[in-house]
């Protein structure tokens, strides 16, 4: 029988993040996480951690029993840490590095750490490794083929390495925010017409990634905004969203919001801004809508929105779905397709009403 030797071993934490990795003749390295990002990893008397703004990466402190350092790190659009005081590097499309660098004590490719062993970039805390060699995932999405994850298991970004980038190992995002497509568009004007903005107060969250909003109406009535990932509609009659690494029903989410203390008699209306709530034969926001007694407003196909913040003032900008067909971009007019959506209302009752 062919002899199988072990190379290193994984553990996780109760939240499914990797917290220890335990190389063959190695000392442990552990990981330890702010707001579900790895934030220091510690190995014997050694210490590595990492300096973010926002969703940036800018520096790393070495700390060890003699004392500590800082290195400054420049990094390209996607994160991936493109020079140091001391060096400079250069990656593939799909993240190969050259020249090679410690693993452990610099991040690499859209500013993810490099798994000591094998070099492959364990993406979503070690939820799935990915082989920037091979240019494809080891293992397959759960999310697949029927959900996000798209028909082929295996692929990174859906073959668009340069343009996407995916943290979560999951569902990749594209890199430009709205206001980079914004720039294409042909006069300002037009720009700001392309987007629908929202005034918002009083942000907190339920599950990890489900954002919760109030948006007080012209009307004076208050509706309560949901922010959060729409599932792409599979084999189920239903839509739902997902958040904390599971889908969430209506039911699930009306049950959370109830245990969070959340008074939903205080609000005359919903709005679900997420891509395919109201897709199916069963829309989430229709489901919602029942289970609350709140019209809700959903939407069918893919939304897009963001969310920015100047001081204590939150808004959330959603872009029209005429967005693409008015760019100066030939690029972005055939994307159009993809990023076309439609608002629907549903208060309670059989017949949903378009907008």
């Amino acid at each position: 029988m062919a002899y199988i030797k072990m190379l290193c071993r994984y553990h996780y934490d109760a939240m499914d993040r990797l917290a220890n990795a335990s190389p063959a003749g190695l000392d442990s390295f552990r990981h330890f996480y702010k707001k579900n990002r790895l934030n220091t990893q510690v190995q014997a008397f050694i210490q590595h951690t990492y300096l973010h703004a926002s969703d940036h990466l800018l520096a790393l402190q070495r700390a060890h029993d003699q004392g500590s350092d800082c290195a400054v790190l420049a990094t390209d659009r996607q994160d991936s840490v493109i020079a140091t005081p001391l060096s400079a590097f250069s990656y593939t499309p799909y993240g190969h590095r050259h020249p090679q660098a410690d693993p452990i004590s610099l991040p690499g490719f859209t500013g993810q750490q490099a798994d000591p062993v094998t070099g492959h970039y364990l993406l979503g805390n070690g939820y799935r490794a990915f082989n920037p060699v091979l240019m494809r995932f080891n293992s397959p999405d759960r999310l697949s083929p029927f959900g996000d994850g798209g028909l082929n298991a295996y692929a990174y970004c859906k073959g668009e390495p340069v343009n996407q980038t995916d943290s979560t190992g999951h569902i990749p995002a594209f890199l430009k925010p709205l206001s980079k497509l914004l720039s294409h568009m042909t006069t300002p004007s037009e720009a700001k017409d392309a987007l629908v903005s929202l005034k918002l107060s009083n942000k907190r969250t339920v599950f990890k990634d489900i954002t919760l909003y109030d948006h007080t109406l012209e009307s004076g009535n208050k509706q309560l905004v949901v922010n959060a990932h729409g599932a792409r509609p599979g084999i189920a009659d239903n839509s739902t969203l997902y958040a904390d690494g599971q889908y969430i029903g209506a039911e699930h989410l009306s049950a959370a919001l109830t245990k969070q203390g959340i008074a939903l008699e205080n609000y005359q209306s919903a709005h679900i801004i997420a891509c395919h709530s109201a897709d199916t034969s069963m829309p989430f926001a229709e489901q919602f809508s029942r289970q609350t007694g709140l019209p809700t407003l959903g939407y069918q196909g893919i939304v897009n929105a963001k969310e920015t913040m100047k001081g204590n003032a939150i808004r959330i900008e959603i872009l029209r779905k005429n967005l693409y067909e008015r760019s100066s971009s030939k690029k972005h007019k055939a994307r159009g397709a993809r990023f076309s959506y439609a608002p629907v209302w549903f208060d309670g009752s059989e017949s949903p009403a378009a907008l």
